[in-house]
């Protein structure tokens, strides 16, 4: 079964949410720290306006890609975190994420809470894995060859 909760979508929005939202800090700082007589003093505000704009956009975003994502976590009776979906979500970068999970769950105890998570983290991967690699296929397929180019 694949992990619904490894959808790269939803870690790239939030990632991209962390990045939007430290910028927005940053510019709120720079204005703190401006002069309100400073003439570059509106604009910084008005940056900030926007910043904080596009910050509530993509929390909409998070927001319906979240709903979507718990649903079917439930439905598959479980699922990991948001920093748990990999960056990399080739398949190599999750093979190894998978091999790694298969070592883990090797040295764990059997019966365990830890075991449990590992299982459900070993099958998320395998179908991350499959899916990621029939996705890779289907771009390749789409790409004309050069022996067909003539």
């Amino acid at each position: 079964m694949n992990d619904p909760a490894l959808d790269p979508a939803l870690r790239t929005t939030s990632d991209t949410f962390i990045r939007q939202l430290e910028r927005l800090l940053e510019l709120e700082e720079r204005k703190r720290a401006t002069p309100i007589d400073d003439p570059v003093f509106p604009a910084l505000a008005r940056e900030v306006e926007d910043a904080a704009g596009a910050l509530l956009e993509r929390a909409s975003q998070q927001t319906a890609l979240s709903v979507e994502a718990h649903t079917e976590a439930v439905e598959a009776d479980g699922a990991g975190t948001i920093e748990q979906i990999p960056a990399d979500l080739t398949p190599a970068g999750i093979l190894g994420l998978w091999r790694d999970a298969e070592r883990r769950l090797e040295q764990s105890q059997p019966d365990t809470r830890e075991h449990r998570e590992l299982t459900q983290h070993v099958v998320a991967l395998r179908g991350a894995y499959q899916a990621a690699y029939r996705r890779l296929g289907q771009r390749q397929e789409a790409v004309p060859s050069r022996a067909t180019e003539t």
